[in-house]
Parts: structure tokens; sequence; C-alpha cells
């Protein structure tokens, strides 16, 4: 059975069975960390309330770049808090732009 999660008062991801509770919150809450172009490339990273991972500590966050040649080197995921999520979306970001020629 999948856990499902919501962001805290401080941006902490707590356990939240109930589905109706979890859809009122997702309908107002910011799910995203980062989202921005740099040049062709999109990266985003987003809270996914599900833990998507098979570690001890859940995966709830992704940064993901869109693009014309995607590679799996172009997704990563963590735990945590926002402040985790936003360092995740930074280093991608990072990555994305050495590959860009000046």
């Amino acid at each position: 059975m999948s856990e499902y999660y919501i962001l805290d008062e401080n941006d902490m991801p707590v356990l939240e069975p109930n589905k109706k509770k979890r859809h009122a919150w997702e309908d107002k809450a910011q799910m995203h960390a980062g989202n921005e172009w740099i040049g062709e490339y999109h990266v985003s990273t987003v809270f996914l309330s599900r833990n998507v991972g098979t570690t001890l500590e859940p995966l709830l966050w992704e940064t993901m770049v869109f693009c014309d040649n995607p590679s799996p080197e172009f997704q990563d995921r963590c735990g945590g808090g926002r402040t985790e999520a936003k360092l995740m979306h930074v280093r991608m970001v990072k990555k994305i732009r050495r590959l860009i020629p000046k």
C-alpha cells in the first residue's frame, strides 16, 4: 500500500492517510519547489505526495528535465522538505547549464 503525504506549515512532509484531507490540501498547495527554462531545457521540481522510493526515507520530491533528448541523468528524487528539494533543483540547473555551450 502506498504512503501519501502533505507538507506541514514548515514545508516538511507528514503522513496523511485521509484522502479527502490530502486532496483538499493539494487543491491549494504550492507543489513546485523549482520550475525554470534554461535554453531548450525545462527543469521542474515537484512534490509528488506519494512515496516513490524503496529506502527508509520516503522519496517525495522529483526533479525532471524535459527536452528533445531525455536522459536518465536528467531525473533525481529526494526526501525531506522543500529546502532539500530546492537544493536538488539547483544542482540539476547547474548540471544543465554546464551542457549549454557558451
